[in-house]
């Protein structure tokens, strides 16, 4: 067979690295089988503003469907991407899966009061999610093609919103294509762009000590719990004996870097692809786990040389990095610039929005808020907050401000046409009301003293109080 090297496909993916525009990339749907390096690619991907997470389904490979979609909602919900929608493919009742009951022990997140339970089935959500969708859709593939196979089944011209399909397959000797060898060829002989990542026939890039413990030591909640993940007896003993090796982890590192790796056009629609810079691509893995470190336009990295800032701001600096992560210090930063003076209800504002950010998995500019914190300060000052998290300005037509006469820290956020509120709970506000009125008792009202006291305040809440933890969540629609 003829072997063309696809420079066409390199030079296209070159330009939009080029001409990056700060949103996403691709917008992607994933299906997994949820075995440990599909955890470690659904990772990246989430990690990375080049990719919005549409969906997440769950296939019956080398874990079952339903316990799959246990992983997966656990995983997101360590990250906070409770919002990203997720289903499950029907259960072929396998039996003498190789490693299913090691997978099922592996760490993805705490799985207590975690449903299976879905509105839809995964064909029924990817659907639904591609009709949805004004930009055509990538499907990401980790397990067998089960609910690709499904979705052509309910829906056959659906495949014209599909962009295209990056599909991990060892060839015909593969788990994911043996698992399900009718639902495969159904896809490979569709006349869709599918590209078929392997790491057949070289001695592929094995999972070692060495790269377990990078991931410990960057500075990212993704990098950080594949870690924990990894840190169990049985995982380091495989990791010992040469059995675990980098498999899904190359598709979303393919699907930014395709000069790293050789493509072989098999026929107008298939592509084989096979990585060719091993080295250069573990750098990539870890360069996608700390990628949204990576969020300025103006900047080429945000500043985080400490002295650069100020005095007081120096002690917290590492303290907020270390516990709150480089978005939102760096949010925090701009915030106060804009803002005019280090204050509370700014920095809570930026916590509010970070976290509806973080809710859905997506980038700035992508979200409407309706604010219910008026236009009287300190109060209206989470506005400022919300604007610079988001992206949500005055100027891009995103955030409205209430004209409810009971002023509150709330706001509600609506991303393709899903909707939550998130508001203060009530024991920070008393906390902070009782604050205010305290520096005012003190120092007088609006007085220098008094801002010199809201400043420390500001940064010792901006360093403590965990968006995670400080807000009540509820999801509207």
């Amino acid at each position: 067979m003829k072997k063309i090297f696809l420079f066409g496909f390199l030079i296209l993916f070159s330009l939009n690295a080029i001409c990056h525009s700060g949103k996403a990339k691709y917008h992607v749907i994933i299906d997994t089988d949820a075995a440990l390096d599909d955890m470690r690619a659904i990772s990246m991907m989430l990690a990375s503003n080049e990719f919005e997470v549409l969906a997440i389904t769950t296939c019956d490979g080398l874990l079952s469907a339903d316990d799959g979609l246990k992983k997966v909602r656990a995983l997101l919900k360590t990250y906070g991407h409770e919002g990203v929608q997720t289903a499950m493919g029907r259960n072929c009742n396998r039996k003498n899966i190789p490693c299913r009951n090691f997978l099922k022990g592996v760490f993805w997140g705490d799985e207590n009061n975690i449903s299976n339970k879905s509105e839809n089935t995964a064909a029924e959500l990817i659907i639904n999610s591609i009709k949805n969708e004004e930009e055509k859709v990538t499907l990401v593939c980790l397990g067998p093609l089960t609910n690709i196979a499904e979705v052509v089944k309910k829906d056959k011209e659906i495949f014209s919103k599909i962009d295209k399909i990056f599909w991990y397959c060892d060839g015909e000797t593969g788990l994911n294509y043996k698992f399900n060898k009718a639902a495969a060829d159904i896809i490979i002989n569709s006349e869709i762009s599918l590209f078929k990542i392997s790491s057949e026939g070289d001695q592929g890039i094995f999972l070692s000590d060495k790269i377990v413990n990078k991931f410990s030591k960057i500075n990212s909640k993704y990098s950080r719990h594949i870690s924990i993940a990894h840190n169990n007896a049985e995982v380091r003993e495989l990791i010992k004996s040469n059995c675990l090796k980098l498999w899904d982890d190359l598709v979303p590192v393919f699907m930014l870097n395709p000069n790293l790796f050789f493509v072989e056009k098999a026929n107008h629609f298939i592509n084989n692809v096979k990585c060719i810079e091993i080295e250069k691509v573990k750098t990539k893995i870890f360069e996608l786990l700390a990628a949204k470190n990576k969020e300025s336009i103006v900047f080429e990295q945000f500043p985080l040389d400490t002295a650069l800032f100020s005095s007081d701001v120096q002690q917290y600096m590492e303290t907020i990095i270390e516990n709150h992560g480089y978005s939102e210090w760096r949010a925090g930063v701009l915030t106060n610039e804009l803002h005019g003076h280090l204050g509370i209800y700014s920095i809570i504002g930026t916590k509010m929005g970070l976290r509806a950010r973080e809710y859905f998995d997506i980038g700035v500019d992508e979200i409407k808020i309706l604010s219910f914190a008026g236009k009287q300060p300190p109060l209206s000052c989470l506005n400022d907050g919300l604007q610079v998290s988001t992206g949500a300005t005055i100027g891009h037509g995103l955030i409205e401000i209430s004209d409810n006469e009971i002023c509150i820290p709330l706001a509600i956020f609506t991303f393709k046409n899903r909707s939550i509120k998130i508001t203060l709970k009530q024991k920070y506000k008393d906390i902070i009301k009782q604050n205010i009125l305290d520096g005012i008792k003190e120092n007088g009202k609006l007085t220098e003293e008094y801002w010199k006291y809201i400043r420390k305040l500001a940064l010792q809440y901006w360093a403590n109080l965990s968006r995670n933890e400080i807000f009540n969540l509820t999801v509207i629609k």
